[in-house]
């Protein structure tokens, strides 16, 4: 990475450490207008501190930017939306996400994984059986079976 991304980053963090979300987009307008191309762990950041922040739509545009720019979305990226969607309280969006990641053969973090059931069901994790915790989202629970009082012991 050279000095002038690592620079980026950091004052991306930063930004997203004092809560200037605006200086983060400006900052990201900035650098595209330079001319300065960005790689997945800059973008990372930039969609993580803008979920922070709960600008949920800003950071999925940043997803199309990336694509758009022949950059893989990594797991990280999909983590931190499915984290800002589950935060926010957006658990279809979250489950969408968690679907391209399967699509594009991407694993959640175990800590993404439990936010996410957490979310979908509405219940603590520390309740739940151990069976649904090896695949919460198969295809094979039916609708009758997706009522979280099936899953507590």
């Amino acid at each position: 990475m050279t000095r002038l991304k690592r620079f980026t980053l950091k004052l991306i963090d930063g930004y997203g450490k004092i809560g200037k979300a605006q200086e983060i987009l400006k900052l990201y307008y900035e650098m595209e207008h330079k001319g300065l191309i960005l790689g997945p762990v800059v973008f990372t950041s930039l969609i993580r501190n803008l979920c922070e922040f709960e600008k949920l739509k800003e950071a999925e545009k940043f997803l199309t930017v990336i694509e758009l720019k022949s950059v893989t979305p990594n797991e990280y990226i999909f983590d931190t939306m499915i984290k800002g969607c589950c935060r926010k309280g957006g658990v279809k969006r979250a489950l969408y996400f968690y679907d391209e990641m399967i699509r594009k053969k991407l694993e959640p973090c175990a800590h993404t994984f439990m936010i996410l059931v957490r979310s979908n069901l509405g219940v603590n994790t520390m309740e739940l059986k151990p069976e649904l915790l090896e695949n919460p989202l198969r295809a094979d629970i039916g609708e009758d079976e997706l009522h979280s009082d099936n899953f507590l012991d």
